[in-house]
């Protein structure tokens, strides 16, 4: 029953509600015989990082001296001198990055070169925000509260994808930490709300929308 249910974890066969975040702790070299399946530890002395598979608890090592550990949804992200490395539930490596933000039903990462992906609970791809060119060094990412839900704007993730300045998409709009597009994603840029209203640029044409996305005087 026990592997059943990790390979129904896994496969994302199990709804939102049902799915389990990893169990951490932190504390001193003692490692506990029998822990919960999906369980991590934290040696602060050491600073060296464990996670229990196969039931035996093996080492994590990202070659750098781990100061934290953060789960996230499915996953641990292991904070070091370098950033993020994050891990799956079971400990396979799955990215560093240098950013994270964890919401409801979405995450957000920036990598290293300074591309900001959006995830959602079971780590499908929703929204990727490219630098527009190479000697930018800050992606700004929008941010809005819509109806009481958070989003960012954020272009939608085509696939297969689309090379080119992210800029050229016609596919910016607001994604809500619940997972869903509070504003359609057809909008050729990115967009900022100042008290209600953003100007936007759709096939070209410079217009303004209001918090429901809809166009206005």
């Amino acid at each position: 029953m026990r592997i059943l249910l990790v390979l129904m974890l896994l496969s994302g066969w199990l709804p939102f509600s049902m799915a389990a975040q990893p169990i951490l702790t932190k504390g001193g070299p003692d490692l506990n015989p029998k822990p919960p399946m999906l369980s991590w530890h934290l040696d602060t002395l050491s600073h060296h990082a464990f996670c229990y598979k196969g039931d035996v608890w093996q080492q994590v090592d990202v070659h750098n001296i781990i100061l934290d550990m953060i789960a996230c949804h499915e996953g641990v992200y292991l904070y070091h001198q370098r950033g993020y490395t994050r891990y799956s539930q079971t400990g396979r490596y799955m990215q560093s990055c240098n950013w994270f933000l964890c919401a409801d039903s979405i995450r957000l990462e920036r990598t290293e070169d300074l591309v900001v992906d959006a995830y959602d609970y079971h780590t499908n791809l929703l929204a990727r925000l490219l630098p527009s060119n190479w000697f930018e060094r800050n992606v700004q990412l929008s941010r809005c509260v819509l109806d009481g839900v958070e989003g960012y704007v954020l272009p939608k993730w085509l696939d297969p994808p689309f090379v080119g300045k992210c800029e050229s998409l016609r596919t910016w709009g607001v994604l809500g930490v619940n997972g869903q597009w509070l504003i359609e994603p057809k909008f050729d840029r990115s967009f900022v709300f100042r008290d209600g209203i953003a100007n936007v640029e759709y096939y070209g044409k410079r217009c303004k929308i209001n918090e429901k996305g809809e166009f206005v005087e």
